[in-house]
Parts: C-alpha cells; structure tokens; sequence
C-alpha cells in the first residue's frame, strides 16, 4: 500500500462459514459519522468462487473509500454465534496497489493457540572471563634401575637434598559460555468501566491478555583459549 494513497477498501478474511445470516449488527462510521449499510454494495462477502475483482483476497469487503490525511473510520460487527479468536488475514485496496501480509485478532474457524504480535529486541552481551590455570600433582611412583650398590663409607655423594626441575604443557582450554535473556513485563493495570447486562459492545476496546513471562532463549558458543 502506497504510504500516501487514499483507501479504496478492504477485506477481513474471518471464518469463511460464517455468512451475512450469522451477523446480527454491523455499523460503519467515518470521522464519527455513521454511514448507512447496504448488503451487496457497499459491505459484502468474497469467497474462493467470487473473489473481490482488483485484489483476488476473499472475506468480509467493506467498500468504504477513506481520505488518507484526515480519514480514520471505526467498524463494529455482532455474530449470533461465538467463534474463536485468532489471526484474520486484512486486504487492503487503495492507490491502484493491493496490500496483503497484514493480520489483526478476529473470528476464526478452528482454536489458535492465541493471536500474539512478535517483537524484537537486539542487545549486545558482554560477560568478563578470568581463566586461572593450575597444576595438580598426581601419585609419584617409584621405579627402580638396576641393582642396589653396597658401600661401607658413611657418608653419602652429593651435597642437595632434593632435585628441583619444570614442566612445561601447552593448553587448549574449552569455555562453553550461555547466552540467553530473561522477559519481564511491568505490573499489568485496567481501567475499569460500567457494568451492563447483554453481550459485548464491540465499540469498546478489547484488551488483549499478555503473558507474564516470556520463555527463556538460549544459544551456547564456545570459545578457545591458548
């Protein structure tokens, strides 16, 4: 969709069994203002067989012409029956230019496990490591060359009593390091409205549940030190 072209309309692709008997209500308004109905014209279903003309999409048109500058239009439609809310495909028509890959939480045929939006966050890590090498001694054994010497002197040859020497080892030292990131979100708050009884107005907001706690991600690398 060109960034600054008029809306010509749109396609909501929700469960492709509901049909105009299964909707109760349905408004339209532009600016605040309410705009007059009419089946077959200016609201209606595109399925597989009779797709809408310039997009090819199917679903719920709405064909409501929207001023890109000033425009914003609200949409509010009743099923008689309920459905489960998951990702509706949106097609959007204006400028001569079909826009698709868009999606918001709608009616669906069959349970999602839930209509999320994805969000990324790019961190760069960083974590000191201090590698203290160390030299253990194992059990020294003892081995004998050759046969005993007998001596009647009382003293023995040399003046050390003992015989200091180095090892030297090259390493290889494996550093297996885990990246990963813990998500949180704030305290969750509502803005509480007024009690009524009969089924939900779509006119007002619907609040979508969050999760408290994102997964953890992990990725292991390892490093190499000489």
């Amino acid at each position: 969709m060109p960034q600054y072209a008029d809306l010509s309309h749109f396609l909501l692709n929700i469960c492709s069994t509901i049909t105009r008997e299964d909707i109760s209500e349905i408004t339209v308004s532009i600016n605040d203002d309410p705009l007059t109905i009419i089946w077959g014209e200016n609201v209606e279903f595109k399925t597989k067989e009779n797709p809408d003309p310039p997009t090819e999409c199917i679903g719920l048109k709405f064909d409501f012409p929207l001023n890109k500058e000033i425009g914003y239009m609200k949409i509010c439609f009743s099923l008689k029956n309920i459905y489960p809310v998951g990702p509706v495909d949106v097609c959007l028509f204006g400028g001569g230019t079909t826009a698709t890959g868009l999606a918001i939480c709608g009616p669906v045929c069959s349970e999602t496990n839930e209509c999320e939006s994805l969000f990324n966050h790019k961190e760069t890590v960083c974590v000191p490591v201090t590698v203290t090498p160390f030299a253990r001694p194992g059990a020294a054994r003892t081995i004998c060359c050759g046969k005993p010497e007998i001596s009647t002197e009382t003293s023995c040859y040399g003046e050390r009593t003992s015989c200091s020497f180095t090892v030297s080892q090259e390493l290889c030292i494996e550093l297996p390091i885990t990246f990963g990131a813990q998500v949180e979100t704030g305290s969750i708050s509502v803005q509480c409205d007024g009690v009524s009884n009969g089924s939900c107005n779509c006119s007002d907001e619907e609040m979508q549940e969050l999760p408290s706690k994102a997964p953890l991600t992990q990725r292991e690398r390892r490093f190499f030190s000489r």
